[in-house]
């Protein structure tokens, strides 16, 4: 069987048996999709705001 005939075959088999539609909640978690990937092993990096310069007596700033 070449590559053609194999596609043509599941095209005809999807036509045939189509896929169940996924389910939608309609009162999902809007961030339910970071939960997902926390599922799969990422993480979210969370931002920190820059320290404090400090000021010195006279008022001016210290690099």
């Amino acid at each position: 069987m070449g590559k053609q005939s194999k596609l043509k075959h599941k095209r005809q088999d999807l036509k045939n048996h189509p896929p169940e539609p996924l389910s939608v909640e309609e009162n999902s978690d809007p961030t339910h999709f970071v939960e997902t990937m926390k599922k799969q092993g990422y993480q979210l990096k969370t931002m920190s705001s820059c320290p404090n310069i400090p000021e010195s007596q006279d008022g001016k700033l210290q690099l």
